[in-house]
């Protein structure tokens, strides 16, 4: 098991690392939760939290994968997005 994210741990002084299959589990439960979402408002925009949501939605890159988990969200974490004309 290769570490992919450092998490802190409030009960020790030793950090915790999440694995990337917990990574991917994580990634998993929150395109599930977001889709769940989807069907009572159709557009969602959704800033994930660090050291609680998966490591991939929270780094500044532009892989379509991560800015859109589902076909109607949009991650605009560290984005400005004009929501208005």
């Amino acid at each position: 098991n290769h570490p992919s994210e450092v998490l802190g741990n409030t009960n020790s002084e030793t950090p915790r690392v999440r694995t990337r299959e917990e990574e991917a589990a994580s990634e998993g439960f929150m395109t599930c939760a977001l889709s769940q979402l989807e069907n009572i408002v159709c557009r969602l925009l959704y800033v994930p939290c660090q050291g609680k949501d998966p490591l991939s939605t929270c780094l500044d890159n532009e892989d379509d994968h991560h800015m859109r988990l589902t076909p109607n969200s949009r991650n605009v974490h560290n984005r400005m997005l004009k929501i208005l004309k």
